[in-house]
């Protein structure tokens, strides 16, 4: 019987985790592996100015969704911007 570790988590928002705690009042929110759906994530946006979506090639169409979705929903000048590798 093979075993296997099922693993919830990615490790880009580690690399990310340095540049967030150098940033005073900032959060890094790795919604994902949390469960945090994006409503939830809207809500959580709403309580800063500057908002960054690491995001990766398979994800990229469902992060632009959520991105408009922020702006949309906040009707602010909050600043989106999509970071990816």
């Amino acid at each position: 019987m093979a075993s296997h570790a099922r693993i919830e988590s990615y490790w880009y928002p580690v690399w990310l985790a340095y540049p967030t705690g150098m940033l005073e009042g900032a959060r890094l929110l790795d919604a994902p592996p949390h469960h945090i759906t994006g409503e939830e994530t809207i809500q959580i946006a709403k309580d800063y100015e500057l908002l960054v979506l690491f995001t990766s090639t398979p994800g990229f169409p469902g992060d632009i969704r959520l991105a408009r979705a922020i702006k949309m929903q906040i009707r602010t000048s909050r600043f989106v911007s999509l970071a990816r590798t």
